[in-house]
């Protein structure tokens, strides 16, 4: 739903793998204590036997298995992911990256609380040991968040933000979020404010409206505005999509269609003015999110037709694959006694009774 775009980054190559690595052996050794790798795997297994216990419907499944924050915030789950990536874009060069995500939460003082801290890194792997020595702390960012459930209905948050961009940085969002349902109609607003040390202070809405289709599927109308001091002009995205869980298999699959463009005649980024450098884009792409071989093996496929808007260009295709491990645990609540936590799983993304 993000209507700024993420600046591309060639950062940590080198060092992140290795750095990687250690993280997922140090969250692998958590999960599984000094078990045997045979033991280590069937515990894992296991511990993603009843992810959906407790889930509510169609739209909070789906949604996590694609990640959503809205859902994802409010779970108490110890999570390490790590894999590979591949971006293939016409009259673009490929764009191989290594993304890893580390996700710790905080003892809550009481239960409608939930405080997290949280490591983001996308690594290029194209870049050489001395590439990568020179640009380590590019691409990466650490969080520390709070989110408070007010009532059924609204959450409140504030996200503590360090990270690299042409330097260290550092970012304070408080955020509120909103949501409503009237079946089958689910309504979804989100207001961020920010500081950030290198765009300075901004803004961020994000509204969505949801409307299911029994417990199989849904569409979803989604639109954000986007603004800040550091950066000329407004940020939007529209995008409207479908849905669903795929039968007989446990994946989620999505179709999408939107816009991203900035009130900026140019590029936002650069400063850069002018249509000829203008990013400003329709597209129309294919998600495909699910798990294979193990419970912890998940992979995404998103092939992707981009239309820019600017010098009469053609449209460009691409895909982008990814495949990573995913190691994830529930912790107990600050009112359940220790060892009454259910053991997660990856979402239930699938109904094997499926139309």
């Amino acid at each position: 739903m993000g209507a700024m775009r993420e600046r591309r980054t060639r950062g940590g190559g080198g060092r992140v793998p290795s750095f990687a690595a250690a993280a997922l052996l140090a969250a692998l050794h958590a999960a599984g204590g000094c078990a045997a790798p045979d033991q280590f795997v069937r515990s894992v297994d296991e511990g993603h036997a009843n992810l959906t216990r407790g889930m509510g419907d169609v739209v909070d499944r789906v949604d996590r298995a694609f990640g959503e924050p809205r859902v994802e915030d409010r779970e108490r789950i110890v999570r390490a992911k790590i894999g590979g990536s591949l971006e293939l874009r016409q009259n673009n060069d490929a764009s191989p990256t290594i993304p890893v995500s580390l996700r710790v939460p905080l003892p809550a003082l009481e239960r409608r609380s939930n405080i997290f801290l949280q490591f983001e890194s996308t690594a290029d792997a194209s870049e050489d040991i001395e590439q990568a020595r020179t640009s380590f702390d590019e691409g990466k960012s650490f969080s520390a968040t709070i989110l408070t459930r007010r009532s059924p209905r609204l959450e409140t948050g504030a996200r503590l933000e360090l990270y690299w961009e042409d330097g260290p940085q550092t970012g304070l969002r408080p955020f509120l979020r909103l949501e409503r349902r009237l079946d089958p109609i689910r309504l979804f607003y989100e207001q961020q404010f920010y500081y950030r040390t290198d765009v300075r202070a901004g803004a961020k809405g994000i509204f969505g409206v949801d409307r299911i289709f029994g417990e199989r599927s849904f569409a979803r109308f989604a639109t954000s505005v986007e603004g800040n001091r550091g950066t000329p002009g407004a940020s939007l995205e529209h995008s409207l999509g479908y849905r669903r869980p795929m039968p007989f298999v446990e994946a989620a699959f999505a179709a999408e269609v939107g816009v991203t463009y900035n009130t900026y005649d140019g590029d936002p980024e650069t400063e850069d003015p002018g249509s000829e450098n203008d990013p400003d884009e329709g597209y129309a792409r294919l998600r495909a999110i699910g798990r294979v071989l193990r419970p912890w093996v998940e992979y995404e496929i998103v092939p992707a037709v981009h239309f820019p808007w600017h010098g009469g260009d053609k449209a460009e295709f691409g895909v982008t694959f990814t495949l990573r491990a995913v190691l994830e645990r529930n912790l107990p609540g600050p009112s359940e006694p220790a060892g009454t936590a259910e053991p997660a799983k990856p979402a239930e993304a699938a109904d094997p009774a499926g139309p």
